[in-house]
């Protein structure tokens, strides 16, 4: 967005300016991630998955509104914390739905399939932007259409909410065992008095019990999620689950993944090969169109043939190499001039970091979704 001249002019926030310029606008947003990350917890299953998915993107298309129309700086940075609340609850809720709703035997892949359509947003996106700024001259009109399109496209997806199943699993925590079974009957197109279907309600039950057993799952009261809490770090079987999960999420982080995508063109610019606006966009197309098709052989081949774990540490050498050639890079062309074969080498170090980055993403997924 914020390669686009229209937008440049408007808000004076600029990607070819350099990090600086762009990192309010993009480090805002995850503020409104965290919080509504959290805040998903005592709502989720107060008002259930598909109410809960309905509620979390109006309050990201309000969030992108107040940007289409923003006449400043400061409206749109207010903007960027209401779209990341949207954003933080619904990759919870997404997340949930698709262990609550998917057969076990494709649970794993749809896992998997979550980056993927993840990555495959992110390409459209992108691509969005670059199609923009050849086609419609550097107006507000320019950055309006490609913050607005978006919001048509999930307001019919709420619309189309209303012919979804709700999770069953939430339906019986909420003593709606009848409506459970129905759903259970829909989501796999068999009888009810199907074994599969019998089974699969019976474990539901059986694992609600369980922990309704200690905790009362509906209960959001202070002195409740104290105890949650010392359950989840004093039992030693729950604390190395809840650093398994840490773990699965610093790693990318860490790594730098997200970092790239979020400043791929001023990175450009601190390797030396930035050029007009058109170039950077395509070449921020190029990379998430690999992040894609990455997911995709990460979801169907990498995964399966080499293990979760090898899997995860073939993601995690690639980008310490890349990393390291960066780093390397950089120092050089500070002190020197690489010839322009190391530069194009760079650029392809960012790609293949690109590579480790969405393997590694995708095993986590799988590995969360599917049991730690």
């Amino acid at each position: 967005m914020p390669s686009l001249e229209g937008f440049q002019q408007q808000f004076g926030i600029s990607s070819t300016a350099g990090a600086h310029s762009t990192r309010n606008f993009v480090s805002l947003v995850y503020i409104g991630d965290a919080a509504g990350a959290a805040l998903s917890f005592f709502i989720n299953d107060t008002i259930g998955r598909l109410w809960s998915f309905r509620l979390y993107t109006a309050i990201w298309i309000i969030g992108q509104l107040v940007a289409t129309f923003s006449p400043g700086p400061s409206a749109l940075y207010v903007s960027r914390i209401i779209s990341g609340l949207g954003i933080g609850s619904l990759s919870v809720t997404g997340s949930v739905s698709i262990v609550e709703l998917a057969p076990p035997e494709i649970r794993g892949l749809l896992a998997a399939w979550y980056t993927v359509c993840m990555t495959l947003s992110l390409m459209l996106a992108t691509f969005c932007v670059y199609g923009v700024q050849l086609h419609i001259a550097a107006s507000r009109l320019q950055y309006q259409v490609v913050m607005f399109s978006p919001c048509v496209f999930m307001l019919l997806w709420i619309l189309a909410s209303f012919s979804l199943c709700e999770s069953p699993r939430w339906l019986v925590l909420s003593n709606r065992s009848e409506e459970a079974a129905n759903t259970l009957v829909r989501l796999r197109r068999l009888p009810l008095d199907h074994d599969r279907v019998q089974e699969e309600l019976r474990s539901i039950e059986e694992s609600i019990q369980l922990e309704t057993a200690a905790h009362d799952p509906n209960d959001k009261s202070p002195s409740n999620i104290v105890s949650l809490a010392k359950e989840t770090f004093t039992v030693p079987s729950n604390l190395r689950r809840v650093q398994q999960a840490l773990i699965l999420y610093a790693f990318p982080q860490f790594s730098g993944g997200n970092s790239i995508t979020n400043y791929f063109i001023p990175i450009l610019k601190i390797i030396g090969l930035t050029g007009d606006s058109s170039r950077n966009l395509f070449l921020n197309g190029m990379y998430t169109m690999t992040k894609f098709f990455f997911g995709l052989a990460a979801s169907f081949f990498f995964i399966d043939a080499l293990g979760r774990r090898n899997t995860l540490f073939f993601g995690i050498t690639l980008q310490l190499i890349s990393d390291i050639y960066l780093a390397a890079y950089i120092k050089v062309q500070n002190d020197a001039s690489p010839s322009e074969a190391a530069g194009e080498a760079a650029l392809a170090s960012i790609f293949i970091h690109s590579f480790g980055y969405t393997i590694g993403e995708v095993k986590k997924q799988v590995q969360m979704r599917t049991g730690i």
